[in-house]
C-alpha cells in the first residue's frame, strides 16, 4: 500500500504488514523502516516466510469397508505468485467425484481476483456421468482500509443424484401409511439441480471507524426429482414425495447488508492456527441484512430476510475472546403488494 516516493504512513506499513500475514503462502510477515541515504528518506525492510506450498489434505471414514475418501492436493503458491493450484478426488460407495480450483488473488498484476472450480461426478458401478458442481467468481476485493468500492460477481452450479446410506448399502423407505405386511423398499434417491448467481457492490465509509454497504442481486433455482415411483404403491409414492423430496423453489430478488467495525487490530501467533501469524479484528461489529424475493420477480413465494448479528473481540494476553449473538427472520408474505 505503498510506494517509493511517497511519504511514510505507518497506518499504511501495519495495513500492508497484515495484508501479507493474511496470505495463505506466507507464516510471518515484517516490515520495519530504517535510516534513508538522506534526513528526508526511508529505507523499507520486508521480511516474510513462506510456507510449504505443496500439500495433500485428507479425509476418510471406514466402517465396514470403505464409506468416504477425500484427497485434495494442492500447491499453494503456483510459480512463486500466489496462484494455487488444486485437484479433488472423493470416493463414496455409489460415485467417484474428480476436478480442479484454480485461484488468482492478483490478474495480470492487477487488484482483481478470480476463482474457477469444477468438478465431475461418475457412477462408478456404471461408469456413467451422473452430474457436476463448481463455481466461478471474479471481481475486486477491499483490498485496502482507504478503498471505498468493491464489486464480485459469482455463478455456481449444482447437478447431483443424492443418495442415502446405511454404512456402504443403499437406505429404502418403508411408508407407515402402507399396510404392515408390505414393504415398499422406495430407495432414498433424489435427483436434484442447483443454479444460483450472485452479483454485488460495495461502498466503504470511514477510516477509524468502518461503515461498509453492500447491494447484492441474486437469482437461484433448485429443482429436486424423486425417481421412477410408477411401480410402487400409489399411496406410499405421494408420502416419498411429500416428505423426502425436498420442494422446488426458485428465489430472485436482491439483499443490502450492512457492516460496521473499527480499525483496530492485534497481531498475535499460534491462535487458529500452527505457528503462524494471525490478525484479529478488535472491538464492536455488527452485521445488518434485509432481502426481498418477490413474486413478480418470478420467485416461488413473496419472501423477506431479515440478519442481524452483534460480536465483540478482545485481546486476552496471548488469544482473543469473542463473544456474538445472530438473529434471523425468514418472513413469507402472502399479499403481492412487497416492494425490494
Amino acid at each position: 500500500l505503498f510506494k517509493v516516493g511517497q511519504i511514510y504512513n505507518e497506518r499504511d506499513v501495519r495495513e500492508s504488514e497484515r495484508n501479507i500475514r493474511s496470505l495463505r503462502q506466507e507464516s510471518f510477515a515484517l516490515i520495519q523502516p530504517l535510516e534513508g541515504s538522506h534526513p528526508d528518506r526511508v529505507k523499507m525492510l520486508v521480511v516474510v516466510k513462506d510456507i510449504w506450498s505443496l500439500r495433500l489434505n485428507s479425509d476418510y471414514r471406514i466402517q465396514d469397508g470403505l464409506e468416504y475418501l477425500l484427497l485434495q492436493p494442492s500447491e499453494e503458491n503456483l510459480a512463486g505468485i500466489h496462484r494455487r493450484l488444486s485437484g479433488l478426488f472423493i470416493y463414496e460407495p455409489d460415485t467417484i467425484t474428480a476436478g480442479a480450483r484454480f485461484v488468482d488473488p492478483r490478474l495480470n498484476g492487477s487488484r482483481l481476483a478470480w476463482i474457477a472450480d469444477a468438478n465431475v461426478v461418475v457412477n462408478h458401478a456404471t461408469g456413467d456421468v451422473e452430474g457436476s458442481n463448481g463455481f466461478v467468481s471474479y471481481g475486486l476485493p477491499l483490498w485496502s482500509t482507504r478503498r471505498e468500492w468493491a464489486c464480485n460477481v459469482t455463478a455456481q452450479w449444482d447437478k447431483a443424484i443424492d443418495r442415502t446410506f446405511v454404512g456402504r448399502s443403499q437406505a429404502f423407505l418403508d411408508v407407515l401409511e402402507t399396510p404392515d405386511d408390505t414393504s415398499d423398499d422406495i430407495p432414498f434417491i433424489v435427483d436434484s439441480e442447483i443454479i444460483a448467481g450472485r452479483s454485488t457492490v460495495t461502498r466503504s465509509f470511514g477510516y477509524r471507524h468502518k461503515s461498509d454497504v453492500t447491494v447484492g442481486l441474486l437469482a437461484s433455482r433448485s429443482v429436486s426429482r424423486p425417481p421412477d415411483l410408477s411401480g410402487f404403491d400409489p399411496e406410499a409414492a405421494a408420502a416419498y414425495v411429500r416428505d423426502i423430496v425436498p420442494p422446488s423453489q426458485v428465489n430472485n430478488g436482491a439483499q443490502i447488508t450492512y457492516h460496521y467495525y473499527q480499525n483496530r487490530f492485534a497481531s498475535l501467533v499460534d491462535v487458529e492456527t500452527m505457528s503462524l501469524q494471525e490478525s484479529f479484528l478488535l472491538g464492536p461489529e455488527l452485521y445488518l441484512r434485509w432481502g426481498a424475493f418477490p413474486r413478480f420477480l418470478a420467485s416461488t413465494r413473496n419472501l423477506l430476510q431479515f440478519r442481524v448479528t452483534a460480536a465483540y473481540t478482545q485481546r486476552l494476553g496471548d488469544g482473543v475472546v469473542r463473544p456474538f449473538a445472530s438473529y434471523g427472520i425468514d418472513n413469507h408474505v402472502e399479499s403481492d403488494d412487497i416492494r425490494i
